[in-house]
């Protein structure tokens, strides 16, 4: 069994379904309050919106969830796209940008048929083609980088495994014996899948809250 280098980074988009390449479709969200999101996030709608934007808050582990689409960028808390206007003050380009103010404008992929690369713990063979939970907390760390990773089935999971991403298999060379790279097999860990969702809001879903 092999170990996988591990980079976490959430739920990123690659390509769409039918195999065409993610060119970076995105559409304008606001943070709900007490929510905290970076780059990778899954989200869901709330069901309310703000100045003609809808809120989103975290995506997690729920039988019941039906994500809208994952975070891909952030607009700073001091823009408003709308207007096309910045509130005074400094803005720091060195620490990490993260969404945590009620109302502040988010950037989400929210294409029902978008796949998504995100690591996955622990592979079984089983997992493809089963539905999975969003793991981890919403948020990132002190680096910027999202904490979800593809967490364990249920019947009603957040994602679909449709593959292996094996475009991204480096071996985690920390690991006595491992070097370069590998083909990721079940009993490996830190393995990328490839995910899409399994109950989208825009696919006739409702919004759970």
């Amino acid at each position: 069994m092999a170990t996988f280098l591990s980079k976490k980074g959430g739920y990123k988009p690659v390509k769409h379904i039918n195999g065409s390449p993610y060119n970076g479709q995105s559409n304008i969200y606001v943070v709900a309050s007490g929510q905290s999101f970076v780059p990778g996030d899954a989200v869901k709608l709330t069901g309310t919106s703000v100045n003609g934007y809808q809120e989103v808050t975290a995506a997690v582990a729920a039988a019941s969830e039906q994500i809208v689409g994952v975070v891909v960028g952030i607009v700073n808390s001091k823009f408003d796209p709308m207007y096309g206007s910045m509130s005074t003050g400094t803005i720091s380009l060195d620490t990490p940008q993260v969404a945590n103010v009620a109302g502040q404008y988010i950037l989400v992929a929210d294409s029902p048929d978008l796949v998504f690369s995100v690591e996955k713990a622990a592979f079984a063979a089983g997992d493809t083609g089963a539905n999975l939970d969003v793991s981890g907390a919403a948020g990132g760390n002190t680096v910027g980088v999202s904490n979800q990773i593809c967490g364990t089935g249920t019947t009603a999971g957040n994602f679909k495994v449709i593959g292996l991403d094996v475009t991204f298999a480096p071996l985690d060379n920390s690991v006595a014996g491992q070097w370069g790279y590998a083909q990721p097999a079940a009993g490996d860990t830190n393995v990328r899948v490839l995910v899409t969702p399994a109950a989208h809001v825009y696919q006739g879903g409702t919004v759970a809250v």
